[in-house]
């Protein structure tokens, strides 16, 4: 049996999350980019870096859903999930 880190678990489930988005529901392929890198970075880069990339990578892509989309809610609740992920980092960075 071969045995991952968690960080590839990580990025396989991100990136078919990404990829069942794309085909699925038709995302846009700047989006799907995006997601991509942030999904990667943060899996890759694990812990509480990771998370830390997380947020703020969801908050950025909140701004370009906004901004070049025009899509208000999408980005609305991307950047309230990226604002609990850094809340949570810095939780678990605290103790």
């Amino acid at each position: 049996m071969v045995k991952l880190k968690p960080e590839w678990g990580n990025l396989v489930m991100g990136l078919a999350i990404v990829a069942a988005l794309w085909f699925l529901m038709g995302l846009h392929v700047y989006l799907a980019i995006a997601l991509t890198v942030v999904t990667a970075a943060s899996a890759l880069v694990g812990g509480v870096a990771g998370s830390v990339i997380w947020g703020i990578g969801l908050i950025g892509i909140a701004g370009l859903a906004w901004l070049h989309f025009g899509a208000q809610r999408l980005a609305i609740v991307l950047a309230i999930i990226g604002v609990i992920y850094l809340a949570l980092s810095a939780a678990r960075k605290q103790g």
